[in-house]
């Protein structure tokens, strides 16, 4: 029942994100947008989680649970400056991606949306060029 509510919230992400990649030039708008929903899904899925994995895992929850609400947080950080947002944005997402296929056992599933948001803001943000550098 949890993973079919999961599957449908991947779904409804990558849509709304086609959506907004549509309606939107190239810029940094929807890449900016797609970062805020990724903490914002990080967050919500900490909170709601914490109570049964901190039954379950003890102090080890805190890793469990905080390390994806960074990983979510550091693009946010970083798209202050052009030039690292990009990268730092898919490192992040790749970060987060293989952090919730370790936990995919337990409660990594619940963490995928805001890995893929993170992987589809990477993947809009935009890129400087070594001439657009110079």
């Amino acid at each position: 029942m949890i993973a079919v509510a999961t599957i449908r919230l991947l779904v409804a992400v990558a849509l709304g994100a086609a959506v907004l990649a549509r309606g939107t030039g190239p810029g940094g708008d929807v890449a900016r947008w797609l970062r805020w929903a990724a903490l914002a899904v990080a967050l919500a899925v900490s909170v709601a989680l914490t109570p049964a994995v901190t039954r379950d895992a003890g102090g080890f929850a805190i890793i469990a649970l905080g390390l994806p609400v960074l990983l979510a947080a550091a693009p946010l950080v970083a798209q202050r400056s052009p030039r690292g947002a990009a990268a730092v944005t898919w490192a992040c997402g790749l970060l987060l991606l293989a952090w919730a296929l370790l936990l995919g056992l337990g409660t990594g599933l619940y963490l995928l949306p805001a890995a893929v948001l993170l992987l589809l803001a990477a993947a809009s943000s935009p890129r400087t060029t070594r001439s657009a550098r110079a």
